[in-house]
């Protein structure tokens, strides 16, 4: 016995003969019950020292999360303000191709002026398991800047249509926008639209302006709504909310 009142052996059997023999003993009169002596994982924690801090990521569930898939093979879009590469491009070679459609002559330069998109291109696939600073959700997908959005932060929807048919068609498999506005544009959903349609996966900021309603992009459809909680998991004094939020 195990000292839990479980009595059980562990036998060994050639290979490939595994199935074969937890059948006869299943057919066994005096065995209660048989199976292959099954192999479990640890979990991934990452050795980044300040992982213990992100309480956000324990919020989405993100250490259950990366058993199943830490980004690989996956590109993910982020149209906003460009992105500053560090050393090899500071996201370990996931620097992908970008785009910029606010500077059409120089529409390679995604350089982030703001601040802005390097800070959500972080938050998602920063090099992670390296032993410098904090985790990234994702941190083995690409990276693709779109730069959208000006030095001052702020884009018009042609640059953000433009940016998600760009990231669309040079194989995107995710776009996030975390950016917002109030008015409704057809130019911006059509884009969305088509991104939708070719089997991308949308996802916007609800707003940051303590309104009862969604933002736009996030208000469209076919694009996921983010809100913001507290580490407390209340929702946050600044985030939009309403029937468009996911």
């Amino acid at each position: 016995e195990d000292g839990y009142g479980n009595c059980y052996q562990v036998i060994k059997v050639r290979e490939g003969m595994v199935e074969w023999m937890v059948d006869r003993y299943l057919r066994h009169p005096l065995v209660e019950h048989a199976e292959p002596n099954y192999i479990r994982n640890a979990c991934f924690i990452p050795n980044d020292p300040y992982f213990s801090l992100q309480w956000h990521l324990s919020q989405i569930k993100m250490e259950e999360a990366w058993d199943m898939s830490t980004g690989q093979g996956v590109t993910v879009a982020v149209v906003d303000s460009g992105i500053n590469p560090y050393g090899r491009d500071g996201f370990g070679g996931r620097l992908v191709l970008g785009y910029n459609t606010i500077n059409r002559t120089n529409p390679d330069v995604t350089v982030d002026n703001n601040g802005h998109g390097i800070h959500v291109a972080g938050t998602i696939a920063q090099e992670t398991r390296n032993g410098t600073g904090t985790a990234g959700v994702a941190y083995e997908a690409s990276i693709m800047p779109i730069k959208v959005l000006n030095r001052m932060g702020q884009g018009t929807v042609r640059s953000i249509a433009d940016g998600i048919r760009w990231a669309t068609d040079h194989g995107a498999d995710v776009i996030n926008m975390s950016l917002a506005g109030d008015y409704y544009s057809w130019v911006e959903k059509r884009a969305v639209d088509y991104a939708y349609a070719r089997g991308v996966v949308l996802v916007a900021s609800s707003g940051n302006e303590t309104a009862l309603e969604v933002s736009y992009p996030a208000a469209y459809e076919n694009c996921i709504a983010v809100g913001a909680i507290r580490y407390d998991e209340v929702i946050t004094a600044y985030s939009n909310g309403g029937s468009a939020l996911d």
